[in-house]
């Protein structure tokens, strides 16, 4: 048996005909760019939240960086951070959020990460005592589990920090209720199409609390300014496609479902593996929407050796991810690291995640887990 890491035709088939249907209404108005299929989803995409306003971008990365130069603009009134000026951020992500840091001006400060590999509450307090000019903290909600936003707004609060979220890997979850990317200023969305809410290619959202705020990032993903000709801010060509509105739009019709069926399989991994030695598996919270299925093997178990095995066996496993933030070449020189990263370190070590998609059959769980529990006890 062969399961991929993830079966984007499978979920692209149970919804074809609304898609195809979509994406023949773009070709016949003709209006590929910011059209009304844009604006729709944005309408749709803030309620969904519970956010004031959203403005489309042409990616998940651009979300993250126009949330943070537009922090820069109404907060300091002006168009960049200083390099003196630390965000708060986990060395445990992907390279997209400490690179959106960095080319807003500002110098990404890492600090360790808890047992769910988000950020550690903790030590964001003591990053925010130990430095000066700390402006804002930006949370990862790592493989759509959601941070601990209460205590994180708590922190911001206290010490008149600014917080963008970083919601890539988690839309619709949900934390006392609520959803991601409606706690802090800014939530930055991605719908890369192996996210939980996909799209066709790169594409992004921006969550934002209020109108002031939405108006900067719709010039800032177009060039810098409404008039063309006369513009308010040096901007980017970040705007997002009609077509690409139109088949998210599709996709979030059927989100709950989406979401539903991360759940289930999870929770059949866990209820699968539980009690295995070495095996550290995530947690079933209600609030966590799996974008990724990823456990722990600890010593003994050779990470790579079981990820090499599951492959070998037609089990689309990887590692996400295995260097962290400050070990990376092109960018280590150019961020801060406050106090250890035990927990980071030790996480990049470890981590596997397995295959999670929608509509993945019950024989399919059951080879994967049948496959894993072999190797690791053989």
């Amino acid at each position: 048996m062969r399961i991929p890491f993830i079966d984007l035709d499978r979920i692209y088939r149970k919804v074809k005909d609304n898609i195809d249907n979509a994406i023949s209404g773009v070709f016949g108005s003709q209006r590929w760019i910011l059209g009304p299929e844009v604006e729709e989803l944005e309408r749709t995409f803030s309620d969904s939240i519970g956010v004031e306003a959203a403005v489309g971008v042409a990616s998940g990365t651009d979300a993250l960086l126009l949330s943070l130069r537009a922090q820069a603009i109404s907060r300091y009134n002006r168009q960049f951070f200083r390099r003196d000026e630390y965000i708060i951020t986990t060395p445990f992500t992907f390279v997209a959020t400490a690179e959106a840091i960095i080319r807003s001006g500002a110098t990404p400060l890492l600090v360790d990460i808890g047992e769910d590999f988000n950020i550690s509450v903790s030590e964001i307090e003591r990053a925010v005592l130990s430095y000066k000019n700390v402006v804002g903290i930006l949370p990862v909600h790592l493989y759509g589990c959601p941070a601990d936003m209460e205590a994180i707004m708590d922190i911001a609060s206290r010490y008149d920090l600014f917080v963008v979220e970083d919601c890539a890997q988690a839309f619709g979850a949900r934390l006392s209720g609520r959803c991601v990317g409606g706690f802090g200023d800014f939530g930055a969305f991605s719908f890369f199409p192996t996210k939980v809410l996909p799209g066709i290619g790169d594409g992004g959202m921006i969550a934002c609390r209020d109108k002031r705020n939405r108006d900067i990032l719709r010039a800032l993903r177009n060039h810098g300014g409404i008039d063309k000709y006369d513009i308010e801010y040096i901007g980017y060509n970040s705007r997002l496609d009609s077509i690409q509105a139109a088949v998210i739009a599709v996709y979030l019709g059927y989100i709950e479902e989406f979401i539903k069926e991360r759940q289930r399989i999870a929770e059949a991994y866990i209820s699968a593996l539980s009690g295995i030695d070495n095996l550290i598996l995530p947690k079933a919270e209600k609030g966590n929407v799996f974008n990724l299925f990823t456990l722990r093997l600890s010593h003994p178990l050779d990470r790579y050796r079981v990820c090499r095995e599951l492959n070998a066996r037609g089990i689309g496993a990887g590692v996400y991810y295995p260097v962290l933030i400050n070990e990376m070449q092109g960018i280590r020189d150019y961020v801060v690291v406050s106090g250890d990263l035990n927990q980071a370190l030790k996480a990049k070590d470890e981590v596997l995640s397995l295959p999670i998609f929608p509509y993945m059959e019950d024989e399919e769980i059951e080879y994967v887990v049948d496959t894993l529990r072999a190797i690791v006890l053989s």
